[in-house]
């Protein structure tokens, strides 16, 4: 396989977690970005909205909001030299950057959120096949009730096919219990 070929296989993987729905959830409007991004500043990672790399160009912004994303785009130029407009020319025109940008210790991750009957669309998928070209770690967290939740798979961007790696253990034991209650029925 030679490098080019082995290029575009690295960077068309995506990782892909699940979170699981809470039970105390009545709505589901903007359920999967509230429950990711509360996840997310749990676990120490700073969280700014995915599609706003050029908002610091507009002339009437709340002071906070400017600060904030004079940060993210300072913080980006140290720990990604040149690749700044890069970002913005995505937000500006493809239109599926992931709703979430995240940094902590000098690693940043752009995460997209789904519920489990979502899907990514073509830009989305355009999206993440370029960020992850540019060398950004990519992810996509899935919102699913236990019956299905799985914990960790690896979403192939160019054909759309994803792989489980890894199954909840109470979903292999609960399975596995009852094919065994199956075979006891039979005999």
């Amino acid at each position: 396989m030679g490098q080019l070929a082995l290029e575009t296989f690295l960077y068309s993987r995506v990782k892909e977690t699940c979170l699981e729905i809470p039970l105390k959830a009545t709505s589901r409007r903007a359920l999967s970005e509230r429950l990711a991004k509360k996840r997310l500043e749990k676990k120490g990672w700073t969280v700014w909205r995915g599609g706003l790399f050029s908002i610091t160009k507009r002339e009437e912004i709340y002071p906070s909001v400017l600060h904030k994303y004079t940060l993210l785009l300072e913080l980006m130029e140290k720990h990604y030299p040149g690749k700044v407009e890069a970002l913005q020319y995505l937000c500006d025109v493809h239109h599926g950057m992931p709703d979430f940008v995240c940094y902590k210790d000098g690693i940043f991750r752009f995460v997209e959120c789904k519920l489990i009957y979502e899907t990514l669309s073509l830009r989305q998928k355009r999206c993440l096949k370029k960020l992850a070209q540019l060398g950004f770690p990519v992810e996509v967290m899935r919102l699913v009730d236990k019956r299905t939740m799985k914990r960790r798979a690896v979403y192939d961007v160019q054909n759309g096919r994803r792989k489980i790696l890894e199954c909840q253990e109470r979903i292999k034991t609960a399975k596995a219990v009852r094919t065994a209650n199956e075979k006891k029925v039979f005999v």
